[in-house]
């Protein structure tokens, strides 16, 4: 057996990641784990796989919510998702705190957490976002989890939900969304609002970001969720408000969308996202109610007096309140943004040439993935 510390150095290619043997570890040596930060996870028994596996039925990724503030527990997610895994007949489990590197800071780490999330699209996925006392709506929207959802919006194999505090797990008291989910679903609050997920865009999630519906820790840690993005936003983030760095984000994450709906039923919004002084880089002009459609309100947005997107705010008639939020962006979106940040000529060249790098392709998937949920008592 060996610990992550010992085998950590010896990785080199982003086809082999350290994995959790799960077979080696029981509920009793994970409840001795004291809480003690992203070292607790080194003591757990990991070893190297070399990817494309021969059986993916073998191998899972964890989708999880950092949950270890909870009082004696380590984390009830992850002791959630190993032992859901011991079900499962899973050998090896990929966690980010042990199969990334923590050690690694800027391109290199861009470049790690790039290839993991590959997994999340290849592979079997076992998620648990439980937190006893959070909004499990709010959770999901969260910005590293709502990206990992998207990312397994096309995953071939499966999605198992492991919950523990009846969340994720809970039925919902009534219905009310239009969904494809298979009838045993239709009811359980993890597939009803990662569907939701999956018809918004990631901008969603940024522009709750801006309201104050979720938070990030750190929101420069978007440049790992964007990878191909990063040079932009570290270079907005130096020159821009909090605020308008943001919105340049949404407006990247829309570059490679064809989802223009950006919030949903769950999380209306309505004109206070353009309340003055919101904004410092960009500008919102009202386009003529008549050229409008009925019901819509339509703005020009422009970044330092050039055009970049459309913002459309669509109206509930029945309660006066935005139904939905819209984003439009240019075909110039991206090259405009470059520009008022000074990335122009041969930089901006090079941005282009390394953003191909880290293209992940992603095949559009007409059906949704197959999804399981279940709930562990942890007592």
């Amino acid at each position: 057996m060996m610990t992550a510390d010992l085998v950590r150095g010896t990785i080199t290619t982003t086809s082999e990641w350290l994995g959790l043997l799960v077979d080696r570890v029981d509920k009793a040596a994970l409840v001795r784990v004291q809480e003690q930060g992203y070292t607790a996870w080194r003591e757990l028994p990991v070893e190297p796989v070399k990817f494309p596996v021969a059986n993916l039925s073998t191998v899972a990724i964890v989708s999880w919510r950092w949950d270890t503030d909870e009082v004696d527990h380590p984390s009830r997610n992850v002791l959630s998702a190993i032992l859901q895994a011991q079900r499962m007949g899973i050998r090896y489990l990929f966690i980010d705190v042990i199969s990334i590197d923590q050690r690694l800071t800027g391109d290199s780490l861009i470049r790690q957490v790039t290839e993991f999330s590959k997994l999340y699209r290849s592979i079997p996925v076992i998620a648990a976002y439980d937190k006893i006392g959070a909004e499990f709506k709010g959770t999901l929207r969260r910005p590293w989890i709502s990206n990992e959802i998207q990312a397994f919006r096309n995953n071939p194999t499966k999605i198992v939900y492991v919950g523990h505090s009846f969340q994720g797990a809970a039925r919902l008291h009534s219905g009310g969304f239009e969904t494809r989910l298979p009838v045993d679903l239709r009811k359980i609050w993890f597939p009803v609002f990662v569907e939701l997920i999956w018809r918004s865009s990631f901008a969603t999630t940024i522009m709750m970001l801006i309201a104050g519906t979720v938070s990030m820790r750190d929101i420069t840690d978007l440049k790992y969720i964007m990878p191909k993005y990063a040079p932009v936003l570290k270079r907005a983030h130096e020159r821009m408000s909090p605020n308008d760095y943001l919105f340049t984000a949404a407006l990247l994450s829309q570059c490679e969308s064809s989802r223009e709906v950006v919030n949903d039923k769950s999380d209306p919004r309505n004109e206070e996202f353009l309340e003055e002084n919101k904004f410092t880089s960009y500008s919102f002009e009202t386009v003529p109610a008549e050229r409008m459609p009925k019901k819509e309100d339509w703005y020009r947005v422009s970044l330092n007096g050039a055009p970049v997107a459309r913002f459309i705010m669509h109206y509930n008639s029945y309660t006066e309140d935005s139904y939905y939020n819209k984003i439009a962006i240019d075909e110039s979106t991206e090259q405009v943004i470059c520009a008022a940040l000074g990335m122009t000529g041969s930089e901006y060249e090079r941005y282009l040439a390394e953003k191909e790098t880290l293209r992940i392709d992603s095949q559009a998937n007409a059906s949704l993935p197959k999804i399981e949920v279940v709930h562990i008592d942890l007592e």
